[in-house]
C-alpha cells in the first residue's frame, strides 16, 4: 500500500473543459450559467431610539455562481441604488421598504432577489412591560454530510449558515470554525498550512487517517451562541475505480491533446484500451504493478492543472495517490465504491 501524502483537489467529477496544449493559454468553451441572487430574509424592527431611522446590515453572502465569481452586489430601492457590496449597512426611515439585490458575475450574467424591510415607530405611550427574551441563533453545517468519508490526504471544502429569530441570516463575521478542537484561522489572516475559513465556509488542506470533528459556532448581536458539529473519517485509498477516479481525471485534464480529435505524439488517453496500449519512444504509458515503470505518472506530476480559483493542483493529487495505487493493484478496468465527488450538500436552512 502506498502512503498518501498529497495536496488535495476539490472534485474529480467536473464538466469536461477544453484545455489548450503546449504553452497555449488554457481556454474553456462552456456556456455561462447566470448567478443566483439571495438577498436574505425579510426583516422587521422597531425604531428603538425614536429618531425615525434604523440601521440594517444587508446580507447577500448566500448569492452564488456555479461557474464563475460574482463581481458586483448592487442594492436598490425603487430603482435607486442605496448600497453596494456583499454585506453593506444602510439606514432606513420608519415605514416599509422593498429592497432588491442585483448580482452580476464575471461574464455578465445577472440575477435579482428582493426582501422587505419594515421599520416600525416606537410607541412611547405604551412601552412593553414584559419584553421577549433573546432567542439563541442556530448553526447549520451544509457541507459535508455528517459521517462523511474522505480519502486520506485529500482536501475538502466545508460550509454553513447561521439563522437568528430576531436578525434572520447572520453575517459572516459572526462565524467561527474549529477542526479537531483547534480554531480554523480566517482567510484574511495568516495561512497556517492546515485550514482556512472565510466566514460561511472554507477549506481543509489534507484529511488525515482516522476520525475528525468539524464544529461551527454562530453568535448574535446579544452574544448568544449556537453551534453544530459533524464527524468525518479519513480512509486509506484502495480499490481505485477506473471510470470514476482514473478516466474522469484524464478526460478532464488530457482529452484536448490526447483524444479522438487530437492525439498528440500518437498517444490517446480517452479509453482503457488506449491507456493500456499507448506509449512512444520514451516507453509505455504504464507498467502494471510498477508505478515507476511508465511515462504517464512523471508527465502528470510535471504539469500544473488548475482545478479552480483556489489554485488546487489536481495533477499532484492524482500522480502521488490514485494513479500509483491503481497501477499497483493491477491497473484493472474495474469500478468500486469510493467517497463521493463532489462532497454533497447536507441540510437546508429554514426560510
Amino acid at each position: 500500500m502506498i502512503r498518501i501524502t498529497a495536496a488535495a483537489i476539490a472534485t474529480l467529477l467536473l464538466p469536461v473543459w477544453t484545455i489548450g496544449c503546449e504553452g497555449e493559454n488554457p481556454t474553456a468553451f462552456v456556456a455561462n450559467q447566470a448567478p443566483v441572487a439571495d438577498a436574505g430574509q425579510d426583516v422587521s424592527r422597531v425604531d428603538a431610539d425614536g429618531d425615525g431611522y434604523e440601521e440594517f446590515a444587508l446580507n447577500g453572502s448566500a448569492s452564488r455562481d456555479v461557474d464563475g465569481v460574482i463581481v458586483e452586489h448592487l442594492w436598490l430601492e425603487k430603482d435607486d441604488a442605496i448600497a453596494n457590496g456583499v454585506e453593506p449597512t444602510h439606514s432606513f426611515a420608519v415605514g416599509v421598504h422593498d429592497v432588491t439585490l442585483v448580482v452580476t458575475d464575471d461574464r455578465g450574467g445577472m440575477d435579482s432577489d428582493g426582501i422587505t424591510i419594515v421599520v416600525e415607530p416606537i410607541d412611547v405611550s405604551d412601552p412593553p412591560s414584559d419584553p421577549q427574551p433573546n432567542t439563541a441563533p442556530r448553526a447549520f453545517i451544509t457541507m459535508p454530510c455528517d459521517g462523511f468519508r474522505s480519502y486520506e490526504g485529500r482536501g475538502m471544502y466545508f460550509g454553513g449558515e447561521g439563522i437568528d429569530a430576531e436578525e434572520g441570516r447572520l453575517a459572516n463575521d459572526r462565524f467561527e470554525w474549529t477542526y479537531d478542537g483547534q480554531p480554523i484561522p480566517r482567510c484574511d489572516s495568516d495561512w497556517d498550512g492546515r485550514a482556512s475559513a472565510c466566514g460561511d465556509g472554507g477549506w481543509i488542506e489534507s484529511i488525515e487517517l482516522g476520525p475528525h470533528v468539524l464544529t461551527f459556532t454562530v453568535t448574535d448581536r446579544e452574544g448568544a451562541e449556537g453551534s453544530a458539529s459533524i464527524t468525518m473519517t479519513g480512509v486509506e485509498f484502495q480499490n481505485a475505480s477506473f471510470t470514476a477516479d482514473i478516466l474522469s481525471f484524464l478526460l478532464y485534464a488530457c482529452e484536448a491533446c490526447h483524444g479522438t480529435v487530437r492525439a498528440e505524439g500518437g498517444i490517446r488517453l480517452d479509453s482503457y484500451d488506449a491507456i493500456m496500449t499507448g506509449g512512444n519512444e520514451h516507453g509505455p504509458l504504464i507498467v502494471e504493478g510498477d508505478p515507476t515503470g511508465g511515462i504517464l505518472i512523471p508527465q502528470i506530476l510535471s504539469d500544473h492543472l488548475i482545478v479552480d480559483s483556489h489554485g488546487i493542483h489536481m495533477s499532484q493529487w492524482m500522480g502521488e495517490t490514485i494513479l500509483p495505487v491503481w497501477i499497483v493493484e493491477g491497473a484493472r478496468n474495474t469500478d468500486h465504491p469510493h467517497p463521493p465527488y463532489p462532497e454533497p450538500r447536507c441540510g437546508v436552512t429554514p426560510e
